[in-house]
């Protein structure tokens, strides 16, 4: 492009409801309107759905315009968002649609005592306080006395009337933002609409999301009964009062270059011109074939301006991209273009639009919003610290791209292989102009203030001295470019490491602080019978509700393990949390575990670890790409300093966050484990987690039976992932309904538990009672379902699941916990072979329903007393039934430790490496390469997902938090 062509950005497009059509609005708008029409005097109610911003107020304001020339027909708009929040929305909809005909009626006398019948209908019902759309529910409330149905039908009535005297065929009602509406309003709405929608004459068209409608309709009627039908209620509900729905189509990749083409077209020429009306007629020839909507615009004489070829080749390129990116929505569309022509303003009046390309900077911002954040900030670093800024690998991606196949480059760079072979790239790099092998550094002034992208190199024209010495760090002679990071992060994951180390080994020992006041607290309570019982109940119940309380208000990422989140970050699916996980993580663990949960200290000390890795790197302003090997080596730091096992925490970094080898993850990794545990080692001694017995190398008699123990594994890690992830479901469906229905099973419970032992049933009673009055407590929007539903609080969930844990620590204090000295004794071989299978499914049960609080704590630390267990017991009944083999229990409770970690988490050099540390021992290592060998292959072979890739898409599912703390997250 020439530099005339820079420096005139186009115009800035409004995203308002038009009436000017420029895609399929108009068709959609006709066709509803030819329906109306073919119905005659019949009522009918239409739908017109789509996500925001599809168009479904433009089809609105045509299906108007299309009416405004017929003299019989007379439209009425209502927009619910503006009139709901001075009065019932179902008493404005019929004040509004009296108010049209009044005025369509002007001063006819003969009309007037009609009209005058209306408005007194209307104004009775505003003094019942009682909207029509709530007619159902309060048919037997006095109007002055006359019953609220007989208002209504008089109403009706007069309506009719009032439509008869204005001598039109039609009334059609135009319903917008409906779905911007609070559910009430919605519900309201929908139900003046129901009651009126049986007058002849009238038609209904209802723009509005579907499920936003569905769920207003849900929240107004929790107690609908569910019929016959298998479909739920809200949507029954809108399949009879809606006769026609259509939802309004995505634009796909080739309606997108039209789209976009004439936006701009319309920009430069004027939307009311007759030049664009020839090239708007050439677009709506082209868009009757969408599947191949080519256009030739030189097809339209008259219709030249200077740069019309560069924009229709600019959307022509960026249209595949922006329509993915988009979902082909067109307000995102227009938003797109829109940032596009004010950055290419701003650079226009910092007096550098000369050296902007439009078409290079939109492919940019294409980059910026809809690809991966870690791939946009891998080039932006590039860039920015290439002195002609150029950034090599994005050439090669973009060759690559063009030739349709990976170059042999990517078989020396595993993570530019990994971005070559993700399709969204590919079809990003192929856009044209190519961006790898021009200068690119004017355009790193025009992006977004990311708060991952680190802070760019001044371009010569504009640095100065000043700048140099406080924007950028000082080049260290002799280095390449790329080494001078290596070298920062070298010296800044020791700074980590010590950083984690000490706070993990803090949260160690808070631990063990914790676990002696509850041993304390139960030994107190079995000397004062029924009320030590009770408070030792109440305690466990408060704790855990608090913990899932601090989580819930102030870091909802801190709940659960965290290493989910770690890895949905490192991967660029979710933000860092705040930094105020680190307090919610640390007071949270310690509560839950403390209160006696089955969970593990290593989830938080992980999620602490690779949040102070993220502060450093803030401190020290590091870009994204240092920040994200921080983060990884700082989550390594925190495992190493929870199992005193430097070595596994590196392994962990690279086999289960990253997935891969990368040389500067794994020196980093290396780095911050090696500081943390001499720290930690500093508070908590030296000596490993666990004391074993001195083991003989297994003969090859017994090896066989180690691989029949990991197939065992790998079926108990089966069991284990499936009982987890449906304890979770279960315990989202609890706290998706409300308690309500559940009161007499509640107390049909609590009684029989008492006929029993009166101990048990009143602290039943206790508990579920504190927990209602905790729920009462809560703002009932924090009780609120996705559908819009009064929920059960997490706390009370919470709270039952911290009771039952205080039930168990009375009867059996041994079993609750972290499960450090179940599994010690496990490994001592103390355990009575009778009820180890007991314990296993006792453990296993509390672990999952532990993780089900929603409080902090890890999985790490159940597993291995669970694999403790289970080899102990095989290695028991072996013994037993081959007396003549030398075998050793202790030795496979051990493996069963590496093989059921290996079946649950797929991460076997991890679990090897971390049982052996714990243990410091490694006769068994052989064994355990063949157990852990077999604990792989089978969950593998059954298709069960690892755990931890089952919760982080759990955590995906329910995204960002909602409410209050979404805008306290730091984007990336």
């Amino acid at each position: 492009m020439g530099d005339a062509a820079k420096s005139s950005p186009p115009a800035f497009l409004s995203d308002a409801a038009t009436k000017l059509d420029l895609f399929i609005a108009e068709a959609i708008a006709r066709a509803i309107v030819q329906l109306i029409i073919e119905t005659s005097d019949r009522s009918i109610a239409i739908g017109v759905h789509g996500a925001w911003g599809a168009g479904k107020s433009s089809i609105l304001a045509m299906v108007e315009a299309i009416l405004e020339s017929r003299q019989d027909v007379l439209c009425i708009s209502f927009n619910c968002w503006l009139s709901s929040a001075s009065e019932e929305a179902g008493t404005a909809l019929v004040e509004s649609i009296a108010v049209g005909l009044t005025n369509k009626l002007g001063h006819q006398a003969e009309a007037a005592e009609t009209a005058q019948s209306v408005q007194g209908c209307i104004a009775r019902l505003k003094l019942s306080n009682v909207s029509c759309g709530n007619a159902p529910h309060a048919s037997t409330l006095p109007i002055e006395g006359r019953g609220l149905s007989q208002e209504i039908r008089e109403l009706r009535k007069a309506l009719a009337a009032l439509i008869g005297e204005a001598g039109i065929a039609r009334l059609v009602v135009l319903i917008d933002d409906l779905d911007y509406c609070q559910p009430k309003a919605a519900a309201e709405t929908l139900e003046a609409v129901r009651l009126l929608a049986v007058l002849d004459k009238v038609a209904f068209i209802i723009g509005a999301d579907a499920q936003a409608l569905e769920n207003a309709v849900g929240a107004s009627f929790p107690d609908a009964p569910a019929g016959g039908s298998a479909k739920p209620y809200s949507r029954a509900y809108l399949e009879k009062l809606l006769q026609a729905s259509f939802r309004i189509p995505p634009l796909g990749a080739a309606e997108t270059e039209v789209y976009a083409a004439l936006l701009l077209l319309g920009a430069e020429l004027g939307e009311t011109s007759d030049a664009f009306a020839k090239l708007r007629a050439l677009g709506r020839t082209a868009l009757s074939r969408p599947w191949d909507a080519a256009i030739d615009f030189d097809a339209a004489p008259g219709a030249s301006i200077e740069r019309r070829g560069q924009i229709v080749a600019m959307a022509q390129d960026i249209a595949p991209a922006l329509a993915a990116g988009t979902k082909g929505n067109p307000r995102q569309i227009k938003r797109f273009l829109n940032a596009l022509t004010l950055r290419l303003r701003v650079a226009a009046e910092r007096g550098y639009g000369g050296a902007i390309d439009p078409a290079r900077l939109a492919k940019l911002m294409l980059a910026e919003q809809f690809l991966p954040a870690s791939l946009f900030a891998s080039i932006v670093e590039s860039i920015a610290n290439s002195p002609k800024g150029l950034c090599p690998e994005l050439a090669l991606i973009e060759a690559s791209a063009s030739a349709g196949v990976a170059s042999s480059w990517t078989d020396r760079d595993p993570v530019l292989a990994d971005w070559t072979r993700r399709p969204e790239v590919i079809r990003w790099a192929a856009i044209k102009p190519a961006l790898g092998d021009v200068p690119m550094k004017p355009y790193l002034y025009l992006l977004e203030d990311r708060n991952d992208a680190p802070a760019p190199t001044p371009p010569p024209f504009v640095e100065t001295a000043a700048q140099a010495s406080v924007d950028q760090p000082a080049p260290i002679a002799g280095f390449r470019e790329g080494e001078g990071s290596l070298l920062a992060l070298a010296i800044l994951a020791p700074v980590v490491g010590v950083a984690s180390g000490l706070l993990g080994a803090l949260f160690r020992l808070s631990l063990e602080q914790a676990d002696h006041w509850r041993n304390g607290l139960i030994a107190w309570a079995h000397g004062h019978s029924l009320s030590g019982f009770l408070f030792l109940i109440a305690t466990c119940a408060a704790s855990v509700a608090f913990a899932a309380w601090l989580v819930r208000k102030y870091a909802p990422y801190a709940s659960g393990s965290g290493i989910p989140h770690v890895e949905a970050v490192l991967n660029g699916d979710l933000p860092q949390a705040p930094f105020r996980l680190i307090p919610v993580k640390f007071l949270g663990g310690l509560f839950a575990i403390g209160s006696g949960l089955a969970l593990g200290r290593e989830g938080p000390s992980v999620q602490m670890g690779a949040s102070i890795a993220h502060l450093v790197g803030k401190i020290f302003r590091r870009g994204w790409p240092d920040n994200r090997v921080l983060f990884a080596a700082g989550a390594g730091a925190g495992l190493a300093t929870a199992f005193g096992a430097p070595i596994a925490g590196a392994i962990f970094v690279l086999e289960e966050l990253v997935k891969r080898f990368e040389p500067r993850i794994a020196i980093a990794a290396l780095g911050a484990a090696a500081a943390a545990i001499s720290t930690a080692r500093l508070l908590l001694g030296g000596a490993p987690d666990f004391s074993v017995p001195t083991l003989a190398y297994a003969g090859a008699e017994t090896r066989p039976l180690y691989f029949a123990l990991g197939a065992i594994a790998g079926l108990a890690a089966i069991l284990y992932n499936r009982t987890l992830l449906g304890t979770m479901a279960a315990a989202e469906r609890f706290s998706a309904s409300s308690l309500r229905p559940r009161a007499p099973l509640l107390g049909a419970l609590i009684a029989a538990l008492a006929w029993f032992d009166f101990a048990l049933g009143a602290a039943t009673g206790l508990t579920i009672g504190f927990a209602a009055l905790i729920s009462n407590w809560l703002p009932s929007e924090k009780r609120a379902t996705p559908e819009g539903r009064a929920g059960t609080p997490v706390e009370l969930r919470a709270a039952l699941i911290g009771a039952a844990v205080g039930m168990l620590a009375w009867f059996a204090p041994d079993l609750v916990g972290g499960g450090d000295q179940i599994t010690q004794r496990t490994l001592a071989g103390t355990g009575m072979i009778a009820i180890l299978p007991m314990v296993f499914l006792l453990r296993l049960g509390l672990g999952a329903a532990s993780y089900a609080a929603g409080a902090p704590g890890g999985l790490f630390a159940p597993m291995l007393v669970l694999g403790a267990q289970l080899g102990l017991f095989f290695g028991e009944a072996c013994k037993l039934a081959f007396p003549n083999l030398d075998i050793q229990p202790e030795g496979f409770a051990i493996v069963g430790m590496a093989a059921l970690f290996t079946g649950i988490v797929r991460a076997p050099l991890t679990g090897i490496v971390l049982v052996c540390e714990m243990t410091a021992s490694v006769a068994l290592l052989l064994p355990m390469l063949g157990a852990c060998f077999l604990a792989m292959l089978v969950p593998t072979l059954l298709r069960d997902a690892p755990i931890y890739d089952s919760l982080r898409e759990l955590t995906l599912r329910r995204g960002q938090p909602s409410g209050k703390n979404a805008g306290n997250l730091v984007v990336k």
